[in-house]
């Protein structure tokens, strides 16, 4: 009699075939339908953002009859008189203008010298002179917490042209102009120097084709998007590199350029990437 393993092995071996079937499966197998509408989600806000900005900027003459200009505000520092955080304070700079509310980003750990160096690109409304700050200390657990605060009138000389630099006192717990100092840089562009005088209109004929009718403010729109050769000298890149002896002089020469030889521009660029 032949043992178990000898009878299994002279048992025929029986080999099972399977047909091999190819599924094309499609892009979306496996993906979340959140997924799939991801793109389209994005591309959705993109021109919610777009018409938004297009709203409150532009009308079909250029701009809206409500806006006098275009207010750059850099919110540098501030110099605070108390640290209100348990272990520490991180603070930061919350703006309203008009309807509009700008907000830094926080200072980790700024304590009582929090440092920002954040440049708003603001539309100033016709009636609205004043600035409204708030510092504000980021909390983990319970609410931020307020802890200065000021109205600050937007001074007459930007309108003609200068750059105002001004360190504005703020009210808090410690009383009236009691609880420190923040630093503001303002400088302002009206409506007729970013898309000219009143609209009227011209008549322009190409290449002996029909009329065509073109706002003005158009035209000089088109003018504006052509860049503007600026030539920089070296005394103009000695006068920046004083003041940042770190910052080699080619990105000093390369940031002129880009700010068409504006150096109050350039020296609130360089801040803000240093800063970074």
């Amino acid at each position: 009699m032949s043992s178990i393993s000898e009878i299994y092995t002279d048992q025929p071996q029986r080999r099972f075939q399977r047909d091999r079937v190819m599924l094309q499966l499609p892009n979306d197998f496996l993906r979340l339908d959140s997924d799939l509408r991801e793109p389209e989600r994005h591309i959705n806000l993109d021109q919610e953002a777009a018409l938004a900005l297009q709203h409150q900027y532009t009308n079909y003459n250029g701009f809206t009859d409500n806006i006098k200009g275009k207010l750059v505000i850099t919110v540098v520092e501030a110099k605070l008189v108390k640290n209100y955080g348990v272990t520490r304070m991180d603070p930061y700079v919350r703006l309203r203008l008009g309807h509009q509310i700008y907000e830094t980003r926080t200072c980790y750990n700024g304590a009582k010298n929090p440092r920002w160096n954040r440049i708003f690109h603001c539309s100033l409304p016709n009636g609205v002179d004043t600035i409204h700050i708030e510092l504000y200390d980021e909390c983990a657990f319970t609410m931020d917490e307020k802890i200065a605060w000021a109205e600050y009138k937007i001074p007459s000389q930007i309108f003609t042209g200068e750059t105002v630099e001004h360190w504005i006192p703020l009210d808090g717990k410690q009383g009236e102009s009691r609880e420190g100092t923040i630093c503001l840089i303002l400088s302002f562009a009206p409506i007729s120097r970013l898309i000219g005088q009143q609209p009227r209109i011209a008549y322009v004929n190409y290449n002996q084709q029909p009329q065509m009718v073109i706002p003005v403010n158009q035209q000089i729109v088109q003018q504006q998007q052509q860049p503007v050769q600026v030539t920089i000298t070296e005394e103009e890149v000695d006068q920046i590199q004083e003041m940042f002896p770190n910052v080699d002089r080619e990105v000093i020469r390369s940031i002129l350029e880009d700010q068409n030889g504006n150096k109050e521009r350039t020296i609130n660029a360089l801040i803000l990437v240093n800063s970074d």
